[in-house]
Parts: C-alpha cells; structure tokens; sequence
C-alpha cells in the first residue's frame, strides 16, 4: 500500500479545473530515503499547500523533509528544494535545510518561510527560517531563524506568520510532555507574546488577523437574522433536548446566554425575559 498526495482546484461552482497526482510526475524509485520494500509506504505527506507570486503551487512534503515547486497549469515539477531530489545550494544555515517541516509560505518580501520542526537535525531542534531564494542559480541563503529560549523541538504540526509589522507569530506544534505554546517574537527576537496551554491541548497552525465579522455579535440571536424572537427561542430548546451533544464555540456563545457552559433551560428562561422586557 502507498500513501501518495493528489491536489485538486475546483471553481466556484465544483468544477474540478485542476488535479496533480504524484504518480504521474514523479519517480518514488528517486526517493532514496523510503524503504520500497515495506508492505505499506507514506511516499508523501503533503502538510501545506500556498500559491507562489507566478500562480504555481508550494507543496511542503513533510515525509522527505522537501519543498517542491508545481506547475499549476501543466502539473510539471518545477524544482525540488530539500530532500533527496533537492536542486539548490543551501547558504549560510548551519543545519543545511529544514527536516520534517510545515507551513510553507511565500512572504510578502518575496523570501520563503518554513516552520522547521527539525526532528532529525543534529541534535533536534525545530526553528522558524526565512530564505531567499534565487530559483535560477538554485541557491537559498536564510535571512533570519527563530529558536526558542527554551530549544523547542516540536515532533509534530507547527506554523509560522510574517505579520505586518515584522513580528512573528509562532504555532510550536506538538511537544513532548507540554502543551500547546504560541510565541510572537519581533524582529529582533524579543518575546513580544507567548502562551502556554496545559498538556491535554495542542494546536496544528495558528493565524493572527484583524477579522472582519458580516454577522452580528448578539448572544441570543441563534438564527442570525439580527432579531431576538420565538424563532431563537425554539432553536434553544431544540438543542438542548439532546444532552449528548459537545457545545461548540458557536453554540456556546449564542445559545448558552447564562455562560454556564452548559445550554438548559435557564438560557431560554433568560431569552425570553430578554424579548418580554427589552
């Protein structure tokens, strides 16, 4: 059994417009670092997916510890940047790429970053990189990396974001006998933020953004027709009759109007004084 990676493209009305298969463009007999003769093969473990500045497509593979560049309109392999089919020189970083990486992204400065989960590095580490990256000479020089304090090595998940005012915001993945931290860091490596969840919770990426809601912020308003009625009232009720159902964060902030965590009774008690007195 091999585990390979298909990408589709779909437009907006499901119409599938683009589909690469890794099958059918490139060789796994290239790929040294498998053992072909296992009864089951993961060929590829493809954990991000980012269109480049040209509309070609930036895969990270985390399975061989590789970036590869697709052609978006031909399905074509541009170049291969890390693993055993890796075309460039690496420039000025000590471990000479990034192994078992996530979260590959173009930035706006043209460069390209990778969460660096660094599990076979000698000694592991993981590390947040920025590269340049000359794609005709084939070379990539790394600008800048961020290492915790603490020598963080994540064994799985991670992200990484370039904000807008150079900061860092850093998704530390999965570590062992900890849970879940997210570091923002200037550019100058400072500690601007840092959280640390208990040891039951980790997180895959995380995003920092000034959302823009189009819905209300109205507890009560289940239905989001911008109107507390009987409508709300009923959806209350319904829920609530089935006790096995987890409140999720959307339920709990429009259903459970007591903030008890809990959605009873009680909410619709003060739902329906909330439409009787107001």
């Amino acid at each position: 059994l091999i585990h390979l990676l298909i990408i589709q493209e779909f437009d907006l009305n499901h119409n599938l417009i683009f589909e690469w298969n890794a099958w059918d463009h490139l060789n796994i007999a290239d790929y040294t670092n498998l053992n072909l003769t296992a009864n089951n093969i993961t060929w590829m473990h493809g954990n991000s997916i980012d269109v480049d500045v040209d509309e070609h497509l930036l895969i990270s593979n985390r399975r061989s510890s590789e970036i590869i560049k697709i052609n978006r309109f031909n399905g074509e392999v541009i170049w291969h940047l890390g693993g055993p089919l890796n075309e460039f020189s690496f420039i000025n970083d000590p471990y000479n790429g990034f192994r078992k990486q996530h979260d590959v992204r173009r930035m706006a400065n043209g460069h390209i970053s990778v969460f660096d989960n660094g599990n076979t590095h000698e000694p592991p580490i993981s590390r947040v990189l920025e590269y340049s990256i000359d794609e005709d000479e084939k070379n990539v020089e790394l600008i800048w990396e961020y290492i915790h304090p603490d020598s963080i090595v994540s064994v799985a998940m991670g992200s990484a974001q370039r904000l807008p005012n150079d900061n860092t915001l850093i998704n530390w993945g999965t570590i062992s006998n900890q849970g879940a931290i997210i570091t923002e860091v200037d550019y100058d490596k400072n500690i601007v933020l840092e959280i640390h969840y208990p040891l039951e919770f980790h997180s895959y990426k995380v995003r920092k953004s000034d959302w823009q809601f189009s819905t209300n912020l109205l507890a009560g308003d289940t239905n989001l027709d911008n109107i507390i009625d009987i409508i709300d009232i009923n959806y209350i009720v319904n829920y609530s009759i089935d006790s096995n159902i987890e409140p999720d964060i959307f339920h709990l902030f429009r259903f459970d109007i007591n903030n008890d965590r809990i959605i009873d009774t009680f909410d619709v008690e003060l739902l329906v004084e909330h439409i009787l007195f107001n």
